[in-house]
């Protein structure tokens, strides 16, 4: 019977493991006038290879997941936001990134609100600023295109 417990003790902890390394969060940036914590999803980094209406078909597009953390301080926090999780596009030779589903959770880790756009075209990209959000996120995902 002991042995029999033990087993399934750790079978909990491979299958505990194997799920908890399903995602990859690495924390890009930080931004302290913004109070956001940005992290990658680093598994999920891979070539975007759809056709973008009125994109050029030889554009360099990435997709993957980004989670924006709200720190303490954080205007959405008031509205009881703790995260987001955005689906990126990014266009690495445009410097430019559109989001067509995003996801916002509380802290119980709840969908309080969700986008979702399967229409969109190249004219709805944004363009990244230096040193944004949005540009540490396009600059960490097309170093992936690169290898």
């Amino acid at each position: 019977m002991q042995k029999l417990s033990e087993l399934l003790v750790m079978t909990v902890c491979i299958f505990a493991s194997i799920t908890a390394s399903a995602v990859d969060w690495v924390a890009l940036a930080e931004s302290n006038d913004d109070n956001v914590q940005v992290y990658l999803d680093i598994d999920s980094i891979k070539p975007y290879t759809k056709q973008i209406p009125l994109g050029s078909a030889d554009s360099n597009y990435m997709s993957g997941f980004a989670h924006f953390s709200y720190l303490d301080e954080h205007e959405y926090r008031k509205k009881g936001w703790s995260y987001t999780q955005y689906y990126f596009i990014v266009d690495c030779d445009d410097n430019s990134y559109y989001t067509p589903r995003f996801n916002i959770y509380n802290s119980k880790d709840k969908v309080l609100e969700s986008y979702h756009n399967k229409y969109f075209s190249a004219n709805d990209f944004n363009i990244a600023f230096p040193n944004s959000l949005g540009y540490f996120v396009i600059h960490d995902m097309c170093l992936f295109s690169r290898q």
